[in-house]
Protein backbone atom coordinates (compact mmCIF):
# COMPACT_ATOMS: atom_id res chain seq x y z
CA UNK A 1 0.00 0.00 0.00
CA UNK A 2 2.47 2.35 0.86
CA UNK A 3 5.32 2.99 -2.10
CA UNK A 4 6.50 5.85 -2.22
CA UNK A 5 9.61 6.68 0.16
CA UNK A 6 9.23 10.97 0.55
CA UNK A 7 11.09 12.60 3.16
CA UNK A 8 9.94 15.97 5.05
CA UNK A 9 11.77 18.60 6.21
CA UNK A 10 11.77 21.55 7.83
CA UNK A 11 12.54 24.97 7.14
CA UNK A 12 15.54 26.32 9.20
CA UNK A 13 16.78 29.90 8.13
CA UNK A 14 18.04 32.77 10.31
CA UNK A 15 17.22 36.03 10.43
CA UNK A 16 18.65 38.84 12.38
CA UNK A 17 16.42 41.45 13.93
CA UNK A 18 15.62 43.68 10.83
CA UNK A 19 14.35 40.27 9.43
CA UNK A 20 16.72 40.00 6.94
CA UNK A 21 17.87 36.39 6.21
CA UNK A 22 20.64 35.50 7.38
CA UNK A 23 21.49 31.76 6.52
CA UNK A 24 18.98 29.79 4.40
CA UNK A 25 19.09 25.61 5.05
CA UNK A 26 16.64 22.26 5.79
CA UNK A 27 16.39 20.07 8.58
CA UNK A 28 15.38 16.79 8.35
CA UNK A 29 12.37 15.44 9.85
CA UNK A 30 12.17 12.18 8.71
CA UNK A 31 11.25 9.35 5.83
CA UNK A 32 8.23 7.56 6.11
CA UNK A 33 6.54 5.86 3.63
CA UNK A 34 3.44 6.93 1.91
CA UNK A 35 0.72 6.07 -0.42
CA UNK A 36 0.37 9.26 -2.93
CA UNK A 37 -3.24 10.25 -4.43
CA UNK A 38 -2.98 12.38 -7.53
CA UNK A 39 -6.21 13.69 -9.64
CA UNK A 40 -6.16 14.09 -13.29
CA UNK A 41 -10.11 15.97 -12.23
CA UNK A 42 -11.80 14.97 -8.74
CA UNK A 43 -10.92 11.50 -7.08
CA UNK A 44 -12.64 10.56 -3.60
CA UNK A 45 -9.77 10.50 -0.87
CA UNK A 46 -12.17 10.05 2.14
CA UNK A 47 -15.30 10.41 4.16
CA UNK A 48 -16.65 12.13 0.61
CA UNK A 49 -13.40 14.85 0.56
CA UNK A 50 -11.95 15.34 -2.87
CA UNK A 51 -8.39 15.67 -4.52
CA UNK A 52 -8.60 18.61 -6.46
CA UNK A 53 -6.48 19.42 -9.88
CA UNK A 54 -3.46 20.11 -9.54
CA UNK A 55 -3.09 18.62 -5.87
CA UNK A 56 -1.84 15.33 -4.58
CA UNK A 57 -2.59 13.79 -1.50
CA UNK A 58 0.16 11.81 0.80
CA UNK A 59 -1.18 9.16 3.11
CA UNK A 60 0.98 7.61 5.80
CA UNK A 61 0.40 6.07 9.38
CA UNK A 62 -0.25 8.90 11.87
CA UNK A 63 2.48 10.85 12.98
CA UNK A 64 2.89 13.71 15.13
CA UNK A 65 5.57 16.32 14.39
CA UNK A 66 4.54 16.92 10.94
CA UNK A 67 2.85 20.12 10.58
CA UNK A 68 1.57 22.34 7.51
CA UNK A 69 4.62 25.03 6.17
CA UNK A 70 7.17 21.84 6.20
CA UNK A 71 8.32 20.27 3.06
CA UNK A 72 7.93 17.18 1.45
CA UNK A 73 10.29 15.80 -0.97
CA UNK A 74 10.51 13.05 -3.20
CA UNK A 75 13.04 12.20 -5.99
CA UNK A 76 14.35 15.08 -6.86
CA UNK A 77 10.86 17.60 -6.34
CA UNK A 78 9.96 19.41 -2.80
CA UNK A 79 6.66 20.62 -2.09
CA UNK A 80 5.41 22.68 0.39
CA UNK A 81 2.79 20.74 2.58
CA UNK A 82 -0.06 22.83 2.77
CA UNK A 83 -2.37 20.79 4.59
CA UNK A 84 -2.80 17.82 6.84
CA UNK A 85 -5.49 15.65 8.02
CA UNK A 86 -5.91 13.80 10.54
CA UNK A 87 -8.09 10.80 10.14
CA UNK A 88 -9.19 9.04 13.80
CA UNK A 89 -6.01 9.21 15.23
CA UNK A 90 -5.18 6.40 12.25
CA UNK A 91 -4.16 8.02 8.66
CA UNK A 92 -2.27 11.48 8.25
CA UNK A 93 -3.30 13.16 4.89
CA UNK A 94 -0.50 15.41 3.45
CA UNK A 95 -1.52 18.17 1.27
CA UNK A 96 0.49 19.39 -1.48
CA UNK A 97 0.59 21.33 -4.51
CA UNK A 98 1.87 20.03 -7.98
CA UNK A 99 3.05 23.30 -9.63
CA UNK A 100 4.61 24.53 -5.96
CA UNK A 101 7.59 22.82 -6.62
CA UNK A 102 11.02 24.37 -5.06
CA UNK A 103 13.98 23.94 -7.21
CA UNK A 104 16.50 26.27 -5.19
CA UNK A 105 15.90 25.25 -1.80
CA UNK A 106 19.41 24.29 0.01
CA UNK A 107 19.44 20.34 1.31
CA UNK A 108 20.20 19.55 4.62
CA UNK A 109 24.01 19.11 5.32
CA UNK A 110 25.10 15.26 5.01
CA UNK A 111 27.39 13.91 7.71
CA UNK A 112 29.95 12.47 6.02
CA UNK A 113 32.88 10.89 8.17
CA UNK A 114 35.12 10.55 4.96
CA UNK A 115 37.24 13.73 5.04
CA UNK A 116 39.40 13.16 1.70
CA UNK A 117 39.99 17.02 1.05
CA UNK A 118 42.91 18.40 1.95
CA UNK A 119 42.63 21.72 1.06
CA UNK A 120 44.10 21.53 -2.15
CA UNK A 121 42.79 21.99 -5.66
CA UNK A 122 43.82 18.66 -7.05
CA UNK A 123 46.51 19.99 -9.59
Amino acid sequence: MYKHLVEILEDNTETNGYNQQLRQSMRHIAYIYCQRTEAGGRENLYASRIVHENQCVYTTRMRSGIAAGMFLREGGKMYRIEATQNESDRWLHLTVTLTGAIDNYPLPAEDSSDDSSDGSDGV
